[in-house]
């Protein structure tokens, strides 16, 4: 039934072409090459799929089992067996499926390709169920909670960052003084002068002042340059007001990454002229 016998491993196959396509298994050949990328893969299935990404389009598809084909004659000549109870037969070890996403899915455990990835420590899984079961872990660790609505962090530093999307820095605000911080522990600790007429005092030159306000706007006669400054996109703001209603979206207003220093730019001629850096 199975007379094609694969000498490496003893799997046996009923075609031959079966058993060519089973042995690069074993070895390094990758005879299938993009001619966009020059990618090299051991399947023509495999090609076929990543052209996808060069072309974005579908090109030819059957309407029955979903197979795509790079040319109107491939859809043609294909033998469609939909009338099978799993038609969708894996080429590298022959288990079949009732559908092509099953056999996607199943396709990944011959490969490599780890499509799905953890935003929060950026671990990388074949299947999206390994990766939800992943993610239960870090519910045990976030640890520090939003006020608003309840979202939690592993790290105090991603809470802090996570607050700008609600549009408020400080939540913690004493009645007093109107100081804000941004941990409760911190406004516990906070040493509030009530009785004080002046207790707010410029760090620089020891001016006093009876609102804090005043005191803020009194320090940027200090500053030569704006002081508040975003880590992200590295703009500057007079005021912590302006600070938190601007959102920052690195990836948008500096696309271009530097592969070598992760410095993003604008344009690309940026980019080029900022790599002769590291190349000398």
């Amino acid at each position: 039934e199975k007379p094609y016998k694969c000498t490496l491993c003893d799997k046996s196959f009923s075609q031959s072409s079966h058993l060519v396509h089973h042995k690069r298994t074993h070895s390094s050949e990758r005879p299938y090459k993009c001619t966009v990328c020059e990618k090299t893969f051991k399947h023509r299935s495999h090609l076929v799929r990543h052209m996808y990404a060069h072309s974005g389009e579908h090109l030819f598809k059957c309407n029955v089992c979903e197979l795509h084909f790079k040319e109107s004659s491939e859809l043609l000549q294909h033998p469609c067996t939909p009338s099978g109870e799993r038609p969708f037969r894996c080429g590298e070890c022959q288990k079949a499926f009732k559908r092509p996403s099953d056999l996607r899915q199943h396709e990944r455990t011959h490969s490599e390709e780890r499509p799905f990835k953890c935003d929060l420590c950026q671990m990388s899984f074949k299947q999206q169920y390994a990766l939800m079961r992943h993610r239960r872990t870090h519910k045990a660790e976030e640890r520090f909670k939003c006020n608003l609505c309840e979202k939690g962090f592993v790290q105090p530093s991603h809470l802090v960052y996570h607050q700008h999307v609600h549009g408020i820095e400080n939540l913690f605000k004493c009645n007093v003084c109107q100081k804000g911080f941004n941990q409760s522990s911190e406004l516990l600790r906070h040493k509030c002068v009530q009785n004080a007429e002046r207790p707010f005092k410029c760090a620089v030159c020891n001016k006093s002042y009876k609102r804090a306000s005043a005191l803020q706007k009194h320090q940027l006669a200090h500053c030569a340059e704006k002081p508040l400054k975003c880590t992200l996109c590295e703009r500057r703001f007079f005021s912590s007001s302006e600070f938190v209603q601007h959102r920052c979206d690195p990836a948008r207003e500096k696309p271009l990454k530097c592969p070598d220093c992760e410095k993003r730019f604008k344009y690309a001629s940026d980019l080029q002229r900022h790599r002769r850096v590291h190349t000398g």
